[in-house]
């Protein structure tokens, strides 16, 4: 069975609950992104289902979650809009029909629900699923996993038991990269813009990806640096790898400022002080905050841009 690489304390408390019958009914899985969560939530999966009793991998019912078979292992994820829906009970995949499966008599003796990136459940579907999470059938057990828990409703949280996973250690993240066959000439310039990401190491690893990064932290750098005129399109990148994962990347190089990476990250802006990049990251944060309201995002970052360089 392959190891789940860091949070191995968090991981060592949930199995063993699950073996000793003590886990709680309703969790909340959060932290950043590509940390193992829905890993973990597969693993807990196996260990409640194993036929042998220690998560095997190898029995009839490891091998059926593994390959999303299952009948008592339900995995929801985002629909190709990027959203769960409140949707019906016809419409699978959507939170109704979630819950008329949940409603429905388990096929062995327990059940487990996972609901993936739960936060792109908009509020029409989180408080459908509220009496579910409060009080699942018996021998159900529900596992939100979110790297926005702040997207997640008040009603949400105090409904169910969070843990909190933690960013990958370096050595982790290079343990996945050689896994993934990434050469290790990439690791020094990979692994400190990551964050402790492991998918966000994976697209750093393309090289096409990674430049049109840097293209755009140059773009930002430089104009504060030297304001004339913003034009940088930040559109095709977004496009590529999402606006979440875009301005966390953003964060990460601006954060290097901070870090002594200058002879790992030559091609940091040797002219942007940190008064100014701690002023980017604070715009690059905001508008993070802002992307559930659906803002321009090109048209919000130049505004704060201006703002910031413009005005006194």
């Amino acid at each position: 069975m392959t190891q789940i690489l860091g949070n191995t304390v968090v991981q060592s408390i949930l199995v063993q609950a699950a073996t000793n019958d003590s886990l709680p009914h309703s969790l909340l899985f959060s932290g950043i992104e590509g940390i193992g969560k829905k890993l973990c939530a597969l693993h807990l999966a196996r260990t409640m289902l194993c036929t042998v009793g220690n998560a095997c991998g190898s029995c009839s019912s490891c091998v059926q979650i593994d390959h999303a078979t299952h009948p008592d292992v339900i995995t929801i994820e985002p629909n190709e809009k990027g959203t769960i829906p409140i949707g019906s009970d016809q419409q699978e995949g959507s939170i109704r029909w979630l819950i008329g499966r949940v409603s429905l008599s388990s096929v062995h003796s327990k059940r487990v629900i996972i609901i993936n990136d739960a936060h792109c459940m908009n509020i029409q579907s989180q408080n459908a699923l509220l009496k579910t999470i409060e009080e699942p059938p018996a021998h159900t057990y529900i596992i939100l996993i979110s790297s926005e828990r702040n997207q997640l409703l008040p009603t949400i949280h105090s409904r169910v038991t969070e843990y909190v996973f933690h960013p990958l250690s370096d050595s982790n993240l290079e343990s996945i990269l050689e896994k993934s066959g990434i050469d290790r000439q990439k690791f020094s310039s990979i692994i400190p813009v990551a964050g402790g990401s492991a998918s966000y190491a994976l697209t750093l690893a393309n090289d096409e990806l990674f430049a049109q990064l840097k293209e755009a932290y140059d773009a930002i750098s430089s104009f504060v640096s030297q304001p004339e005129v913003f034009n940088y399109e930040l559109s095709p990148l977004i496009q590529e790898i999402g606006i979440y994962r875009t301005i966390d990347l953003l964060i990460n190089i601006f954060r290097l400022h901070f870090s002594s990476t200058d002879n790992i990250v030559p091609w940091l802006n040797s002219t942007l002080d940190h008064t100014r990049a701690i002023e980017i990251i604070k715009i690059l944060l905001e508008l993070r905050k802002g992307i559930s309201h659906n803002i321009n995002i090109r048209m919000a970052l130049k505004g704060m841009l201006y703002s910031l360089c413009f005005t006194k």
